[in-house]
């Protein structure tokens, strides 16, 4: 959680009590804690076991009571399919990306952005962050229904280039579900970026 305080104190002022968040790539818990602590609701979504487990202990520990937990992947269909577990805990990833080596697969079930929320009576997310190591685009993509209708607030998410190239995606098409949609995208300085730099 160390390379994320920088975005933790931008975001901060921006969020409101009565928010409702998807934490989707929600690791061992520490950022989805955090969040609990300043909106309503957190809905957080880990697919890797033991990445979960660590996550019900800090719940516990913490004495969370605003977090719904689920063990799934989100992307742009529902389905099954397999994540790749690196040899450091936050760089599981659906490919097997370069951020450190594979250690085994393991089949997962993954959900939509826009499934989800209709199974759960979500009727708005004012804060979707997303953390999944290059599958970023499959999950706005899985979003389209709640971003067309304009039910999304802000959303967050890293863009690392390298783990993009090493399973043959690229930057710009991350961006295509939010501009089609009416999104504008601004960097963590608050800065709007142009067409031409998407």
């Amino acid at each position: 959680s160390v390379d994320a305080t920088y975005w933790l104190d931008v975001i901060e002022p921006l969020l409101i009590k009565d928010n409702i968040v998807l934490d989707v790539g929600t690791n061992i818990g520490t950022i989805a804690n955090w969040l609990a602590n300043r909106t309503h609701h957190v809905h957080g979504f880990e697919p890797h076991p033991d990445n979960l487990q660590l996550t019900n202990e800090q719940i516990q520990i913490r004495k969370t009571k605003n977090i719904t937990l689920s063990q799934l992947a989100l992307g742009s269909e529902p389905g099954t399919l397999q994540l790749h577990v690196k040899s450091f805990h936050g760089h599981h990833s659906l490919g097997d990306t370069s951020g450190s080596p594979t250690l085994e697969k393991i089949d997962v079930k993954v959900e939509t952005v826009d499934r989800y929320c209709n199974s759960n009576g979500i009727e708005r997310i004012d804060f979707l962050k997303i953390d999944v190591e290059g599958f970023e685009e499959d999950v706005l993509k899985g979003a389209t229904g709640m971003l067309k209708d304009e039910k999304v607030g802000l959303v967050l998410f890293e863009l690392r280039q390298a783990i993009l190239e090493s399973i043959g995606k690229n930057g710009k098409d991350i961006f295509a579900p939010l501009l089609e949609q009416g999104y504008t995208v601004f960097t963590l300085d608050g800065r709007v970026l142009t067409s031409e730099e998407l």
